[in-house]
């Protein structure tokens, strides 16, 4: 099996390629990116399965979407939401917004 490396560019260029522009903002791709680039094992690039895989939320999305999931109080800041999260799954967090990456669970 062939395996190529890309950089950042290549890898928000395979999501245009294959019109998945529309599930997350650059920023969370590049967040994305390091967080998969930053495995201890390769990977391999497969953009439908990382649309399954991950989410990208405001945290106030991401507390609505998952309080009945998991159990919280509402009156949590955000980086005690972010913190119970991180007990049920990876969470990116996108540097200067208010946005998350969630490794779906």
């Amino acid at each position: 099996m062939l395996y190529k490396e890309i950089n950042e560019k290549e890898f928000i260029y395979e999501f245009e390629r294959y019109d998945r522009l529309d599930n997350f903002t650059e920023k969370a791709l590049l967040h994305i990116y390091d967080e998969l680039n930053n495995l201890e094992n390769d990977v391999k690039l497969d953009v439908i399965s990382i649309c399954c895989d991950y989410s990208e939320y405001t945290l106030e999305e991401a507390k609505y979407q998952y309080s009945e999931t998991i159990s919280f109080n509402n009156s949590l800041n955000n980086e005690s939401f972010i913190k119970k999260l991180k007990e049920f799954t990876t969470v990116i967090k996108i540097d200067g917004t208010n946005r998350i990456v969630l490794e779906n669970f």
